[in-house]
């Protein structure tokens, strides 16, 4: 039996999407040895050492050629296969419903519409909107939906880390991260507030992506008194008291690594979501949109957090239990048995 893998990464969007679809590939291939599985990617000399280090095989689509177009050929062609999509392209429904009628398609993380006629629908998160899954009721989708943090697909490189078993106090090292890319810049901000402000008593380490605009500057010259710069590694998280991040998928693993987490949203979606996770599970620290934030609101709110033994120790209690470490042991049990269910009928 085949499985595919639609997804992406480069050093625009980041590489998540890559990284967790290698650690699901990972799993099914624990699970059923006899799998044979590849990857279909847009850009793959982004991709291509990643898989490479995995063991696994990909096929490319080329940039003047269509998408919808490639997949349908392809597939239709293609003996009942399994399909995993993880990218934030909007398929048509007609393409989805196409393909869902001969393969078992699962769509990790979807918003689009073509995700009513997917097999599986996996949202490895606890910040969904309600409104996402109003839609599979109203649309009376056959879709088998896998919600919640107990679906979180965590890589290797942080399955390989400690979870904290306490929290320092008073905190020293804070880490600030935003994803790989950091589309809006936040970093740059940061460090701007952060270059006047009086917080001496903390060093503060900005952790870059390949995509940020701090991997092609002299970070040497920037490093001021107790701001750091230093490329993101989970290795460099592990070692931090406190971490201020954009939320994003990071979040995830900052829980399941039980660090007290200081989340920020860089658009007003993920502003949003960053709020909903924090109401929810008291194990983060929401300050909101950053753009709507001025550099004493920022200083603030940071520095009460930081030096509130109280507060830490909520965050850091109530990460407990949130996220394991088989996530997606548990996703791809689900995958292997829809695969079987559907192929009876």
């Amino acid at each position: 039996m085949k499985v595919y893998f639609r997804t992406d990464a480069s050093h625009t969007i980041g590489f998540g999407h890559l990284v967790r679809c290698i650690s699901l590939a990972k799993s099914l291939r624990k699970a059923d040895f006899s799998l044979q599985i590849y990857f279909i990617i847009k850009y793959p000399d982004s991709a291509k050492d990643l898989l490479s280090r995995a063991n696994f095989h990909y096929e490319t689509i080329s940039d003047d050629e269509d998408e919808f177009i490639f997949l349908k050929r392809f597939f239709l062609l293609n003996e009942r296969t399994i399909i995993i999509f993880d990218n934030l392209t909007d398929y048509p429904p007609d393409l989805m419903k196409t393909l869902s009628e001969r393969h078992t398609t699962v769509m990790v993380h979807p918003y689009s519409s073509s995700r009513f006629f997917s097999s599986i629908a996996i949202y490895p998160v606890g910040h969904l909107d309600e409104n996402v899954l109003l839609g599979f009721k109203e649309s009376r989708s056959k879709t088998k939906i896998l919600l919640g943090m107990q679906y979180c697909l965590l890589n290797d490189e942080v399955l390989s880390l400690e979870p904290n078993k306490t929290f320092p106090f008073p905190p020293t090292i804070i880490s600030i991260i935003a994803g790989g890319s950091d589309p809006s810049n936040t970093l740059d901000l940061i460090y701007q507030w952060l270059l006047n402000a009086n917080l001496k008593e903390y060093q503060f380490r900005i952790l870059f992506g390949k995509a940020s605009v701090f991997a092609s500057k002299n970070i040497s010259i920037l490093a001021k008194n107790q701001i750091q710069f230093l490329p993101f590694s989970m290795e460099e998280i592990q070692k931090s008291d406190v971490v201020i991040s954009a939320f994003g998928v990071t979040i995830y693993e900052l829980v399941y690594l039980r660090k007290p987490v200081i989340s920020y949203g860089h658009t007003v979606q993920h502003a949003e979501a960053s709020e909903r996770f924090s109401a929810r599970h008291r194990c983060t620290k929401n300050i909101g949109n950053i753009f709507e934030l001025n550099q004493e609101d920022f200083i603030q709110q940071i520095d009460s957090l930081l030096k509130s033994r109280e507060q830490l120790s909520d965050l850091f209690q109530n990460t407990m239990g949130l996220v394991d470490s088989y996530g997606t042991d548990r996703v791809s049990k689900t995958i292997l048995e829809t695969y079987y269910e559907e192929k009876k009928i």
